[in-house]
């Protein structure tokens, strides 16, 4: 029995070919805008509606913990749907698909170099929205805020966990982006799921909900339950990623 040495002929140079892609898409403007517009959103409420002045280690842990539970719950899921569906987009567009299959490409890697750029993506965006996190609470100094002088830890020490927690996430609107042309299909699921946190997330059920590991990873109320998140959605994330190269692969040869 002949065992492949590498099953996923190709990837480095695929992913390396999707990241030249990026050029002609928006995408590298979805990276750096929509953290920053959580940051700039969190930061005009804070001017507005507390005194600067009065900020002490407290407030400045709330604005943080502000700042990851609006990524985590609401711009994270749509900020995924909307790359995959980007990423994806290049092959549905003008018969790309019927292009690529007419290449010596192995479906397997050309749908894992895809994701994995998700994944890049993905950490760029938390990086970043750390970054301008930063640089808002130098805004907010200079507007009369005592200094920030625990540089934001309380997201940077949950990033890898909120990284992790995404990959369900990221999986299943990858392969919803990959099946389907239309922009609209993932956007729908994205809006749709993100709809159900509030109920499910917040319930007993949320370990059977992907989208919920992000917030509890995060905002969990002891440490168990966010480890818990995060153990579970490295599980359910291997699981999804062979289900989903399988089924994604075995669908463009028969499309």
């Amino acid at each position: 029995m002949n065992i492949p040495i590498n099953p996923f002929p190709g990837l480095s140079r695929l992913l390396a070919v999707e990241c030249l892609k990026l050029k002609r898409t928006s995408t590298l403007l979805m990276v750096f805008a929509l953290p920053l517009l959580v940051v700039l959103f969190s930061t005009g409420l804070a001017v507005k509606s507390q005194n600067l002045a009065g900020f002490d280690a407290q407030a400045w842990q709330r604005w943080w913990m502000g700042v990851m539970a609006l990524w985590s719950y609401f711009m994270l899921p749509m900020f995924i749907a909307l790359i995959t569906g980007a990423i994806n987009g290049n092959e549905h567009k003008n018969h790309g698909w019927r292009l690529m299959l007419a290449l010596p490409v192995n479906l397997y890697s050309l749908y894992i170099a895809k994701l994995l750029l998700g994944v890049l993506l993905t950490a760029s965006a938390l990086l970043w929205l750390w970054l301008s996190g930063l640089l808002a609470t130098l805004l907010m100094t200079a507007l009369g805020a005592p200094g920030e002088t625990e540089y934001g830890m309380v997201l940077l020490s949950a990033m890898p966990a909120l990284m992790l927690t995404s990959l369900p996430v990221l999986i299943i609107q990858h392969a919803v982006s990959w099946r389907f042309g239309n922009i609209i299909v993932p956007l729908s699921v994205a809006v749709m799921a993100t709809m159900g946190i509030v109920q499910i997330g917040s319930s007993e059920y949320w370990v059977w909900y992907p989208w919920s590991y992000m917030t509890m990873s995060a905002m969990g109320g002891t440490e168990e339950l966010r480890h818990h998140a995060v153990w579970l959605s490295l599980a359910v994330a291997t699981g999804l990623f062979w289900l989903s190269t399988l089924l994604a692969a075995s669908h463009k040869r028969a499309g």
